[in-house]
């Protein structure tokens, strides 16, 4: 049975990003234009990605010179965005990512958009091979002062005992990578710190998920792996924050 978390009524999250990756060319780019009109009507601008490979000649004289040369351009990718830019998702040969700024409110808002996207290209990716999905939250949290990290998370890095540092700390920054045991699953932690001008402390935790099992798109499985992956992303955000902190969230 999952452990129950708390409810935070202000989520930290500022960026929340979810990746479904493919095998590089199993679906065509020109193939997901049939659903243009209709991503439209959530992501009204497009903006197309061009890939240009431009040849001259082997000899090219000194000075100010024509020439003729050749030139192989492409679109290799789709982004699309909302009007206010906050809400958007990049589309290539390989991978489909969701980048979500609004305000974060909860996991089925959040999903809801992912599965949006999904759906909405489901005849072409029904059937097609998974090699990865992703989640990952960036938190960030202000503190006024930032005396004793231990106040704010459970997870620290920190000197010996009698070996202070010689001079204030205004930023540092540490990554950890994890395997979730009995899956193909795991996780890289980032946690950093900075000082801003206004002299109060700006600090990053980013919490990526990744699933590197091999499945077969079909939108039930792809909703439950989902929830799997944002149950364990919860899991080791509330391991690395103190209640202290989670209460600065309510």
């Amino acid at each position: 049975m999952d452990k129950a978390f708390p409810i935070l009524a202000n989520p930290p999250i500022v960026v929340a990003i979810c990746q479904i990756k493919f095998p590089v060319g199993s679906i065509p780019l020109d193939g997901f234009m049939k659903f243009d009109a209709q991503i439209k009507r959530r992501y009204p601008i497009r903006v197309d990605n061009i890939n240009a490979e431009i040849g001259v000649p082997n000899e090219i004289k000194l000075g100010e010179n024509p020439f003729t040369g050749t030139s192989r351009a492409r679109i290799n990718a789709h982004d699309y965005r909302t009007k206010e830019q906050d809400l958007k998702f990049h589309l290539s040969e390989d991978s489909i990512i969701v980048s979500d700024e609004q305000p974060y409110t909860s996991w089925n808002n959040f999903k809801e958009k992912i599965l949006f996207v999904l759906n909405t290209y489901s005849e072409l990716l029904e059937g097609k091979n998974i090699e990865r999905v992703s989640i990952r939250f960036i938190n960030r949290f202000i503190f006024d002062t930032f005396d004793d990290p231990s106040d704010y998370f459970n997870i620290l890095i920190s000197t010996s005992e009698g070996h202070d540092f010689d001079y204030d700390v205004v930023k540092y920054g540490f990554r950890l990578a994890m395997a979730i045991p009995d899956s193909d699953i795991s996780s890289i932690v980032n946690h950093n710190l900075e000082s801003s001008p206004s002299q109060k402390y700006i600090y990053t935790l980013d919490i990526d998920v990744l699933d590197h099992t091999q499945l077969v798109f079909n939108k039930d499985t792809i909703e439950a792996q989902l929830d799997n992956l944002n149950s364990i992303l919860t899991g080791i955000f509330f391991n690395n924050v103190t209640d202290k902190t989670t209460e600065l969230c309510n």
